[in-house]
C-alpha cells in the first residue's frame, strides 16, 4: 500500500499486522503491537485505516513522537452505516464466500472507491492476503472501540472527500483532498508523500534518531 509513497529521508517502517485473538478489544491488540515494534516516545506511529485506528491506540497508550493518520480515524462514531453493515453481514458468510467475492467480484471494491485496474489489482490483491477471521475481528475491534479522542502526543490527519468507510469532518482534518477516498496512499501518493514528508519532518526535528511506524489494512 505505500510502495508508491516517496520520502527520502523519512525510515518508513511498514509491518504487517499480527493476528488478532478471538474477542480480543483493540486496546488490548494496540498495546501487543506496541510492544511488538518497540515503540516509544522517539517513535512517530501511523497508519491507514484499520492500521491508523491502531496506532492512535498505541499514541492513546504509550508516549510517542506523534500520530499520523491516512484516511483513518480517532472515533468509531465517524464510520459509516455501511461499513457497520457488511461487518454484520460478515458474520454471516463463510470463509469461502469472503475469498470468492474478495476475489472475482468487482463490486466489492466498488463499494469502497472507484480505482483504475491497476489500483483494483493491487486492492483485490490485499483483501486475498488478508484471513477472513482477520477482517472480522478487526472490524469487530473497531466498532466496540472507546475511540482515541486526546492522545498526548501531535496529531496530524490527512483525509478525502469521497471517502466511503470514514465519514470525517473537514474542520477536524489537517489536509483535506475533495477527491480523495480511503485508498489515498496510492491514489494520491504525490500529496500523501509531501504531507509525510512535512509533518513526520516535524516530528523528528527533537531526535534525529526517531523513527515512522506505519500499518495498512485493507
Amino acid at each position: 500500500l505505500f510502495r508508491e509513497l516517496d520520502c527520502p529521508g523519512l525510515e518508513l517502517v511498514t509491518p504487517s499486522h499480527i493476528d488478532p485473538e478471538p474477542g480480543e478489544p483493540l486496546t488490548a491488540y494496540a498495546r501487543r503491537v506496541a510492544e511488538r515494534f518497540d515503540v516509544d516516545e522517539q517513535t512517530a506511529v501511523g497508519g491507514v485505516s484499520f492500521g491508523g485506528i491502531v496506532a492512535a491506540e498505541i499514541a492513546r497508550q504509550v508516549p510517542c513522537a506523534a500520530l499520523v493518520q491516512i484516511a483513518s480515524t480517532r472515533s468509531p462514531r465517524e464510520v459509516a452505516p455501511l461499513f457497520v453493515l457488511a461487518e454484520r453481514i460478515s458474520h454471516l458468510a463463510s470463509d469461502g464466500i469472503l475469498r470468492r467475492a474478495a476475489r472475482t467480484d468487482p463490486r466489492v471494491v466498488s463499494l469502497i472507491e472507484p480505482l483504475s485496474p491497476p489500483h483494483r489489482e493491487l486492492l483485490m490483491a490485499m483483501f486475498r492476503d488478508t484471513p477472513p477471521a482477520v477482517l472480522r475481528r478487526g472490524a469487530d475491534m473497531v466498532l466496540r472501540w472507546a475511540g482515541a479522542p486526546r492522545p498526548a502526543c501531535p496529531c496530524h490527519r490527512i483525509h478525502g472527500g469521497k471517502d466511503r468507510v470514514i465519514r470525517a469532518k473537514r474542520r477536524e482534518v489537517d489536509v483535506w483532498v475533495p477527491d480523495g477516498g480511503p485508498l489515498l496512499a496510492f491514489t494520491h501518493a504525490g500529496i500523501v508523500s509531501d504531507f509525510l514528508q512535512r509533518r513526520l519532518a516535524e516530528a523528528g526535528r527533537e531526535d534525529q534518531r526517531g523513527r515512522q511506524v506505519l500499518e495498512a489494512a485493507p
